[in-house]
């Protein structure tokens, strides 16, 4: 039996599951959190302030300490929206800015500050993986190859007819902590 405990052990270490928290454990500020969405967000409906939720996509780790387990859900909310719209004097364009507020763990939530994820539709960075994705998938299967990849790879879709930005749910984002996170058990 101690043998199996030992396997157990070593196979969760491998696999980066580490132990459980047992003593405080401090996430220090900078730390990626990759997140998949539970929420659909769209700069034409979404209002600022509204609350959206996602899953941790790996788990956090602190030495081999697993402070939030993969699946671990996280909570965030809209902190900036610009809906997109059309009119004879000038294109108003989109923006969706996103900021993470809390994450479960241990069935408590502990709330922490990431930096801000900002789509815009007048960033050129935003509109060029949009359209490397695009490219690649139009390569593959044509014009749904395209829509597909450019949604996969970045995690957002600009609907042409408004130029509205959607995050779908099940998008992957990237968020980084801004403020260290203390986890006490």
């Amino acid at each position: 039996m101690r043998t199996f405990g030992l396997m157990l052990v070593a196979a969760a270490l491998v696999l980066g599951v580490g132990r459980p928290v047992s003593a405080q454990v401090t996430v220090n500020a900078g730390t990626r959190l990759m997140i998949r969405t539970e929420s659909l967000l769209n700069s034409g409906k979404t209002k600022e302030g509204a609350r959206f939720t996602g899953v941790l996509e790996g788990s956090l780790v602190v030495g081999d300490v697993t402070v939030a387990a993969a699946g671990s859900t996280v909570y965030g909310k809209v902190v900036d929206v610009k809906k997109a719209k059309r009119g004879r004097a000038k294109k108003k364009q989109a923006r969706l800015g996103l900021q993470l507020t809390d994450v479960k763990i241990g069935g408590k939530l502990h709330p922490i500050v990431s930096d801000e994820l900002t789509f815009d539709t007048e960033r050129p960075e935003t509109l060029k993986n949009i359209g490397k994705s695009a490219a690649i998938g139009a390569l593959i299967d044509g014009k749904d190859g395209a829509k597909r990849s450019a949604a996969i790879r970045s995690g957002i879709e600009m609907i042409k007819k408004g130029g509205q930005i959607n995050i779908d749910t099940g998008s992957l984002l990237e968020f980084r902590l801004m403020q260290p996170l203390v986890v006490q058990p």
